[in-house]
């Protein structure tokens, strides 16, 4: 004779742990791709080129530099070879 047994489900909690989380002048979070583009943008314009060799990454971040465009916190601007370039305010 077999007998059911009742499971119960016991819900676990999740305690979630809430933490300040660090940023940099740009608003990106400190340690991450964009702040270490933030953190080789200068007043001298430098190609994105230039700005990814330098922060030591792979791709390019024209959207990001494009957003700090768009919020007044860089130039954008070209070379005398047509190349797009910027440069902190």
């Amino acid at each position: 004779m077999a007998t059911k047994k009742s499971k119960k489900k016991v819900a676990k909690k999740t305690e979630k742990k809430i933490t300040a989380v660090e940023h940099d002048k740009f608003g990106s979070v400190v340690g991450s791709k964009n702040a270490a583009i933030n953190a080789c943008l200068s007043k001298t314009p430098k190609s994105m080129h230039r700005l990814v060799t330098q922060a030591k990454l792979s791709g390019t971040f024209y959207d990001h530099c494009n957003l700090l465009v768009e919020r007044k916190l860089v130039v954008k601007s070209k070379d005398d070879k047509g190349k797009t370039q910027f440069a902190l305010k």
